[in-house]
């Protein structure tokens, strides 16, 4: 009886240890299926993510690759435009600086010109004191009957239809002014109004003024025509004729 018992415990107990032990197979396998399952999955997802870190390495590399070229690119288009400006400025201060070279040379010019011109008025103006001062009343009243008898010769040989042009007004008795550094003689006045009356085909009466101003010689106003006779008059045709 013990012994049946105790069969009976051992078998119950064997029967216990397989089904258990058949659990406890069962369990693993599928949890070692769940696990194998995750690990590929977990596999996948790595593989997954490594492909994505490849491929946001690549477009980063790109990436870096196009901002480095762009930035090459605006590199250089800046060092072209530096250059052309550079280049335009240095034109400009070279035109700048040529056009202020020939406005300081033209200015120059015209500054000579200048100094030149009063120059000589001032040595005609000079002359003149000089000849004042060294030839007396008498010395000039000769000089000045000299430069009489040259401008007299002179409106006798001169062209009639010059003198025609000359609008001296309606009449035919016109009174002409004239300017003498000396009184004229009966002589030279009579002359001188025969010569122009002939000239100017009318009836020519002078008005004759005392100017010191003229120093010696004759000055006739026709006009608009002025005709200078006077020894400063020399001078100058002389200085213009001496530049």
């Amino acid at each position: 009886m013990i012994f049946q018992l105790i069969f009976v415990q051992i078998l119950a107990f064997t029967g216990l240890v397989l089904v258990l032990r058949k659990i406890l197979i069962s369990s693993s396998y599928k949890e070692i299926n769940r696990l194998q399952q995750l690990n590929e999955e977990n596999t996948e997802k790595s593989k997954e993510l490594t492909r994505k870190i490849l491929d946001a390495e690549n477009e980063y590399r790109e990436k870096v690759s196009q901002a480095e070229k762009e930035v090459r690119e605006l590199k250089d288009k800046a060092r072209r435009e530096i250059e052309e400006l550079k280049d335009a400025l240095i034109a400009k201060g070279k035109a700048e600086g040529d056009s202020i070279v020939a406005q300081a040379l033209n200015a120059k010019k015209e500054i000579r010109a200048e100094i030149e011109e009063e120059m000589y008025g001032k040595c005609v103006e000079f002359s003149c004191q000089i000849f004042q001062k060294v030839l007396g009343s008498d010395e000039q009243g000769l000089l000045f009957n000299g430069l009489m008898k040259s401008v007299l010769e002179e409106l006798e040989n001169i062209n009639k239809d010059r003198l025609k042009v000359i609008d001296l007004g309606e009449g035919s008795q016109i009174s002409v002014q004239v300017k003498v550094s000396h009184p004229m003689s009966s002589q030279q006045k009579e002359k001188l109004e025969t010569i122009l009356s002939s000239k100017l085909d009318k009836n020519i009466r002078i008005q004759e003024s005392i100017d010191r101003g003229v120093i010696s010689g004759i000055i006739i106003v026709l006009g608009s025509v002025i005709i200078d006779g006077s020894i400063s008059e020399r001078f100058k045709k002389a200085a213009a004729e001496l530049r």
